[in-house]
């Protein structure tokens, strides 16, 4: 392989396997198991109906309102998403902004966990860490990237549509994204992907859940 193909393969593995975008892809979630209804039994009698007892001055019985379902609708736990997806909003924001100008070491310095972030070098891992930000580094400096970039840019802020899926302890929102596939200028073509991009909450901070 020449070097210079060599290198631009770099590139692409930094940002699309080693890099923020596909490390922020969620596993599928398992397709939900149905189970067969089962039917009520059948009573071997019908009951004659009740009839309504009199009520004295021949008013009609009352009966209790129904509640308008409109009325309804905001709930505690519809409250807790909409606070979630206002956070997160500004977090895309920010990310797609990063992200549209190539820095994705700074999208992953703010937004990955602390424990996860460039500057927190695994024992051993030294030398293949710094190699990986000289080459995020060339590829924010290489025109040729900048559609892969702004594509990325464009597929975060298409999220802010979406209202997230929170658990049941409110500090994981799940949203669907997708990247379009992509050829760039130089003939490399960079695969189409969908699939889940989880947040997690931790101290009061939203950071990029990991796979």
């Amino acid at each position: 392989m020449k070097a210079r193909n060599f290198i631009f393969f770099a590139l692409i593995v930094a940002v699309v396997g080693v890099g923020l975008w596909w490390y922020i892809f969620q596993p599928e979630p398992a397709a939900p198991v149905e189970t067969a209804a089962v039917a009520a039994p059948t009573p071997s009698k019908v009951s004659a109906p009740t009839p309504t007892p009199a009520i004295a001055g021949g008013a009609a019985p009352t009966t209790k309102p129904i509640q308008d379902p409109q009325t309804a609708m905001t709930t505690p736990a519809q409250n807790d998403t909409q606070a979630a997806q206002a956070e997160l909003n500004v977090i895309i924001d920010d990310m797609a902004t990063m992200m549209r100008s190539g820095d994705v070491i700074g999208v992953q310095t703010k937004y990955l966990p602390p424990d996860q972030r460039p500057s927190t070098v695994p024992p051993g891992k030294e030398a293949q860490t710094q190699l990986t930000q000289q080459v995020m580094q060339q590829m924010r400096a290489d025109p040729q990237m900048q559609p892969l970039f702004e594509a990325q840019a464009q597929a975060l802020e298409s999220i802010k549509d979406q209202q997230p899926v929170l658990n049941a302890a409110g500090d994981e929102a799940t949203y669907q994204v997708s990247m379009p596939a992509l050829t760039l200028a130089n003939g490399m073509s960079v695969p189409a992907r969908t699939g889940p991009m989880v947040f997690q909450k931790k101290d009061g901070q939203w950071y990029i859940k990991s796979k």
